[in-house]
């Protein structure tokens, strides 16, 4: 498999990236690989062998040899022996073989031995003779001395050197010609150009063509060796060393065999750049098949200087050298269908570098032509984990496919089947779960793969959460059929930007930890056909939400409370901001028809559930215990809690104090009783009392419905009270009117600059310039009854509906028809119907009327009789037609037009009554 796969398969494009290069040198390797097993060519040894002693003992009865040096000598065991032995084979004029020895020795058993033996074997077409030398050479024929039965054996300082080059030395070789079969058990060592290598023991059967090499396998590759370019020895400018317990190859299979504790590295030539090393249990190359495959335990670790990596994260260090992270694959098996451009991990199949991993129980990649890798797969618990300095990302699939571009830069990478990702920025992390699909899209930049969107389908979860601080909010959200995260390149970072979702969309955002003791702290709910979320230029924090279709908002505080609302809000479409850090929320403003409802946690009758409504509304959040701290309501706001309503163009809805803060338009609120305009009306639900100011206009439905706390006469026609402010408590029905307060039913009315009723005690106070017309007076005038109207002034003014009575206090002024009494106190009864039964006046008292004036200190008018009672020290009536009259108590019968003195003493003048009459001339 490609190091490049490694390299281009991370979720966070934050880590840096190399420029790819033609092919990895993994690729290389594994293509490579197969072609320099041939270069153990002790195969060639073997082979070469046979046919030497093949071809010497076959022609050791024919007498075209030469002896040099002595004659034989013989003894009872030896038939013969030859000093300075040479023989030369030839085939017309060309020198097919020659042997020289020391000594050659004959034994009568038809042993043949040859001291300090050399052998030349000029092959067929070859100018070039393969050569042998040992010290020893001996020929064993079997019992029956078949010639197609025998054994060789070559010892001491055997070395072998083959037309095209490979010298092999060892200390024993023997061949059983019966068998077919060459072995030593002796270390061996060869070379050829730039091969060397060596091994305990090897066995070689040439009829089966199959070599054995026994134990401690070792084979060196040298750079730059002689032989062509892409030949099976050209690793280019790397040094190769191959190690393993044993080694085959199968030459009528075409295939070769490393086991048990197979190593190789590769070490590119350049000083300072780090090897890569193959590990391995058991190595197979299949040439018909141009397959390679390797078996337990696999390992390979190859240093990014040679490959582009796994992120290419290359940086470079003193000398201008670069220092990288080594690419480590790991495998219970790995195979390399060179033919079809394949590479298998299977088994626990890891690719990592850094903290950078891949792995599944099978991962595949398909090359091209140019043996780039264009696609790859990770199959069976499938996992993807990403880290650069500032984010780690994992996923986990069942199934994760990758595509590749030209440049061998990942594309786009697709998770199938339980999908979870997690990505972690410092203490932030992100975790998408149980998705049935993932796929993600990376866009090019230098030379980079830097993650540009990730989408999932089906039932996705996702958490925001954060450790590092007690003041974070974290989010958990499910979208039911997709969502899809966008990210932000900013140098060589990819910062998370947007997340949107499909379906009906869920998200939960936590109360912060610092706050979970306290019971005011909220969670919030949010639902929405669709939701987008931005996040701020870091990537770390929310910065604005968009929720779209039917959105709904639910506040929960952490634990019930007397005054603590459960709140919701409705509304077409909420948009979303959030404070600088922390995710979290500081203002969702909900649009088209929005809708709050504010319920108590803790029922009481006290307590009802409050609904908000606008055209637009703006829930804003504490920061710190994101519980709602106000609701912003616009256009047709309306607001309602049990009995109470309240309509403005623009409202205020502040949870600390529970008010409502009505403005623009004509705020209005209302119940059951009555109806209140102003400018601007701040109206709490806690206390249930309303703050108007400016233009106040009030309207009880009726006078029952003032509780008879104004004393006007028709129980069942409304009453107005207006002013430039007044506070109206709902729940006592005590209204408190300042500032050119009005009061009026029909044609009776009340003014003063202060008026305050108390429904509960069905009273009435005015004060400052209190004027009123409240009642009627009865009296009859020219024999008929007629009803006037009384007009009152004082400074003061206090009704009581249970005692029926008026009290005006200080410069009272009181005006009925023709008749005006005033005095520093006055007090009216009336009766059931509200009329004027008396009047009760005192401190300086002044009663006027057409041709006469009463004055004292007390006065008491009946309106039944129109009799006026009058006391003072003195009381005194001057009229017009009678004169003036002087007495403690004085009883005026304004009918009768008479006065009577009821007696007492005057001061100064004990029992006397003073009268003086005035004559009037008779016409």
């Amino acid at each position: 498999m490609d190091t490049q796969l490694a390299e281009k398969i991370k979720v966070d494009s934050k880590m840096p990236a190399r420029k790819p290069r033609r092919a990895s040198a993994f690729i290389d390797l594994w293509a490579t690989l197969p072609l320099f097993l041939r270069l153990l060519a002790i195969s060639v040894l073997a082979v070469t062998l046979t046919a030497i002693v093949i071809g010497y003992w076959g022609l050791r009865d024919k007498q075209d040899f030469h002896l040099k040096g002595e004659n034989p000598q013989l003894t009872m065991e030896v038939e013969a022996v030859v000093n300075g032995y040479e023989r030369r084979m030839t085939n017309g004029d060309k020198l097919q073989m020659l042997i020289r020895a020391d000594r050659e020795t004959k034994y009568t058993d038809g042993r043949h031995e040859l001291d300090n033996i050399f052998l030349e074997n000029y092959p067929e077409n070859s100018a070039t003779p393969d050569r042998i030398t040992a010290i020893k050479a001996v020929y064993r024929p079997d019992a029956a001395n078949n010639p197609e039965s025998f054994t060789v054996d070559f010892s001491g300082n055997v070395n072998f050197e083959s037309r095209d080059g490979l010298k092999t030395q060892t200390e024993q070789i023997t061949y059983d010609k019966q068998h077919e079969f060459a072995e030593t058990a002796s270390a061996l060592h060869f070379t050829r150009d730039n091969i060397s290598g060596s091994a305990v023991g090897a066995k070689m059967n040439v009829k089966d063509k199959h070599l054995e090499l026994l134990n401690q396998v070792e084979i060196n590759v040298a750079p730059n060796g002689n032989a062509a370019k892409n030949s099976l020895t050209d690793f280019g400018a790397s040094n190769v060393k191959i190690n393993a317990a044993h080694a085959s190859f199968d030459q009528e299979l075409a295939q070769f065999e490393l086991e048990q504790g197979v190593n190789i590295v590769i070490t590119p030539q350049a000083g300072g750049n780090a090897p890569t090393t193959i590990r391995a249990e058991k190595a197979v190359y299949q040439k018909d098949a141009q397959k390679l495959d390797l078996s337990g335990d696999v390992e390979i670790v190859s240093a990014s200087d040679n490959v582009s990596g796994l992120s290419g994260n290359n940086q470079k260090v003193s000398g201008g050298k670069t220092s990288s992270v080594p690419v480590t694959i790991r495998a219970n098996a790995a195979s390399y269908e060179q033919g079809n451009g394949k590479i298998y991990l299977v088994g626990n199949a890891s690719v990592e570098q850094g903290g950078e991993l891949m792995n599944g129980e099978k991962i595949t990649a398909d090359l091209n032509k140019q043996k780039k890798i264009q696609a790859a797969s990770s199959i069976g618990s499938a996992f993807l984990r990403t880290a650069s300095p500032d984010r780690t990302t994992t996923v986990n699939a069942a199934e994760i496919d990758f595509k590749f571009d030209d440049k061998q830069q990942i594309q786009i990478a697709n998770a199938a089947t339980n999908v979870k990702v997690r990505s972690i920025s410092g203490a932030s992390t992100i975790d998408l779960t149980d998705a049935n699909s993932l796929v993600l899209n990376f866009k090019a930049i230098q030379d980079k793969s830097l993650l540009e969107r990730m989408t999932t389908s089906g039932n996705t979860n996702v958490n925001l959460t954060n450790t590092s601080s007690a003041d974070y909010s974290n989010v958990q959200m499910h979208a039911p059929n997709s969502t899809e995260t966008l990210f932000m390149a900013q140098g060589d970072k990819s910062l998370l930007k947007q997340m949107t979702t499909g379906g009906r969309t869920t998200v939960v955002m936590t109360a912060p930890q610092a706050q979970s003791q306290n019971p005011k702290a909220a969670n919030k709910k949010l639902i929405a056909d669709s939701l987008k979320l931005l996040w701020s230029g870091t990537g770390q924090d929310l910065d604005r939400a968009e929720a779209v279709g039917n959105a709904e908002l639910y506040i929960f505080p952490l634990a019930p409370a007397p005054d603590a609302d459960k709140d919701s809000l409705f509304a077409a479409r909420f948009d979303c901001d959030f404070y600088e850090t922390g995710n979290l929320a500081k203002t969702f403003v909900a649009t088209g028809t929005a809708k709050a409802i504010l319920e108590p946690t803790v029922p009481s009758p006290e307590r009802g559930v409050k609904t908000l409504l606008a055209d637009k509304m703006a829930a804003n959040f504490d920061r710190a215990t994101q519980a709602v701290a106000s609701f912003n309501a616009s256009g047709n706001s309306k607001f309602n809690e049990l009995d109470r309503n309240g309509v403005a163009n623009t409202f205020v809805y502040t949870a600390a104090d529970e008010v409502v803060r009505l403005r623009g338009g004509e705020p209005t609120v209302w119940d059951s009783r009555a109806r209140l305009k102003a400018v601007e009306i701040d109206s709490s639900t806690r206390t249930k009392i309303s703050n108007l100011r400016g233009k106040v206009a009030t309207t009880y439905y009726s006078q029952e419905q003032t509780g008879g706390a104004t004393p006007f006469t028709k129980v069942d026609s409304p009453v107005f009270i207006v002013s430039n402010a007044a506070e109206f408590n709902h729940s006592t029905g005590m209204a408190v009117y300042t500032g050119n307060a009005r009061a009026w039913q029909e044609n009776n009315f009340v003014r003063a600059d202060k008026l305050v009723l108390q429904r509960d005690s069905k009273s009435m106070f005015g004060e400052g310039a209190v004027q009123s017309a409240l009642y009627n007076a009865k009296r009859r005038e020219n024999g008929k009854e007629t009803t006037v109207p009384v007009f009152a002034a004082s400074d003061r003014l206090n009704y009581s509906d249970v005692n029926k009575l008026l009290r005006y206090e200080s410069n009272v002024d009181i005006r009925q028809g023709t008749d005006r009494i005033t005095g520093g106190v006055a007090e009216v009864y009336l009766n059931p119907a509200n009329e004027v039964d008396k009047t009760l006046a005192q401190t300086n008292v002044v009663v006027t009327q057409p041709g006469r004036k009463a004055t004292g200190d007390w006065a008491q008018y009946t309106a039944a009789d129109e009799v006026i009672i009058l006391r003072g020290n003195p009381a005194t009536v001057e009229d017009a037609a009678q004169g003036t009259s002087n007495g403690r108590q004085l009883t005026v019968y304004t009918k009768e037009n008479r006065i009577e003195n009821q007696g007492g003493a005057i001061q100064g003048s004990p029992g006397r009554v003073r009268s003086t009459h005035k004559i009037t001339k008779q016409p």
